[in-house]
């Protein structure tokens, strides 16, 4: 265990962890979803370490042998190299050393994904018709949603990204923020550039007024 322990804990500068993604390695960014929206290594999935993270690392990581490479502070990168090992992943291979500020002074792009507020979002979806995913579970979905979203849950994911053309522009969203911009960070690394977190997830759109299937049922 020690011996795993010290390599997950290698700092790797931006190149070697470049090299290491085209060797096959997976960026796991830990950060908030905040921190991960305002700029990641391109291709990075988010699973940030303030919430359910052992459980979204085996729903959405399913290969345990799969080299990671962690960005976080070191906090975090302690933290998630212990619930990485309880869960069976002890293949990390060290973290970027110097977090993003370190890969973007080395001259590597840094990727982002735009988060608009409740309110923007209540706007545009008074102009006409958007392609909104509640990445929420099934029963929170059918409980209660914004009307004419599509339900896209986190835990089934990669199942459903073939149904998505990458050509339109999504808006994504879960309860509060952490599973939507997870998912968001798998669409951007398949490909889907056009997509866009609502900050504050579900409960900001409701406190928004926006139209829901319940109140559509009402009307």
């Amino acid at each position: 265990m020690q011996i795993v322990k010290e390599r997950a804990l290698r700092p790797l500068d931006p190149e070697a962890v470049k090299t290491a993604v085209g060797q096959g390695a997976q960026v796991l960014d830990i950060r908030s979803a905040a921190e991960f929206a305002d700029g990641f290594v391109p291709g990075s999935i988010n699973i940030g370490i303030d919430g359910m993270f052992a459980i979204w690392v085996e729903a959405l990581i399913q290969n345990a042998s799969k080299p990671l490479i962690l960005v976080g502070s070191e906090v975090e990168i302690n933290d998630a190299i212990v619930h990485l090992g309880r869960i069976g992943y002890q293949n990390v291979d060290g973290f970027l050393d110097g977090g993003l500020r370190a890969w973007g002074r080395s001259g590597h792009a840094v990727d982002r994904i735009e988060t608009i507020d409740s309110d923007h979002f209540s706007n545009l979806f008074k102009t006409g018709t958007l392609n909104i995913l509640d990445c929420r579970t099934v029963a929170e979905f059918d409980a209660m949603h914004v009307a004419k979203a599509i339900s896209f849950p986190l835990s089934v994911i990669k199942k459903n990204l073939p149904l998505l053309d990458k050509k339109k522009v999504f808006y994504i969203h879960c309860k509060s923020g952490y599973r939507s911009m997870a998912a968001a960070s798998i669409l951007r690394k398949h490909g889907i550039e056009q997509v866009i977190d609502i900050h504050g997830g579900f409960d900001a759109l409701l406190d928004s007024g926006i139209p829901t299937n319940a109140s559509q049922k009402e009307t």
